[in-house]
């Protein structure tokens, strides 16, 4: 890449940032274990329209299965506070196991139910893949 461009890859990255900073006050930055940079802000909760879905740890079978609700601004992703929750974990089987109040701990930071729906598509499309044994019963 040369300069040029990178200098318009930050012009970009800037108009959105002050697009950011115009509609929200209270934008803080959260770093990952990674050093990933997200913004974040209470304001976003029952704004946001978007999600991604990830395990915690790539190696585990039972990590815990985290949200990220957001929504776009420009070509920047905005997060509600907090910024992730723990939504279930992995099953050793495969599928996902959801967290018996997940929706709950949404709801009490308004996070918005188009988020929560995708969530729960998520869990219908990734189920326990466990199947009791005629032992097991």
């Amino acid at each position: 890449m040369y300069l040029k461009e990178k200098i318009k890859e930050l012009d970009v990255e800037l108009k959105s940032l002050k697009k950011i900073q115009k509609k929200f006050s209270l934008v803080q930055i959260n770093y990952d274990r990674w050093d990933n940079a997200r913004m974040y802000t209470e304001e976003a909760n029952k704004l946001a329209d978007q999600v991604d879905i990830h395990h915690s740890c790539g190696c585990c079978s039972d990590a815990a299965l985290i949200a990220r609700p957001y929504l776009m601004i420009g070509d920047l992703k905005l997060y509600s506070d907090p910024c992730s929750f723990m939504i279930g974990e992995g099953s050793y089987h495969g599928g996902d196991i959801p967290f018996s109040k997940w929706k709950e701990k949404m709801r009490e930071k308004n996070i918005s139910e188009d988020v929560i729906d995708q969530i729960q598509k998520y869990f219908d499309e990734h189920p326990d893949e466990y199947e009791e044994d005629e032992e097991d019963e």
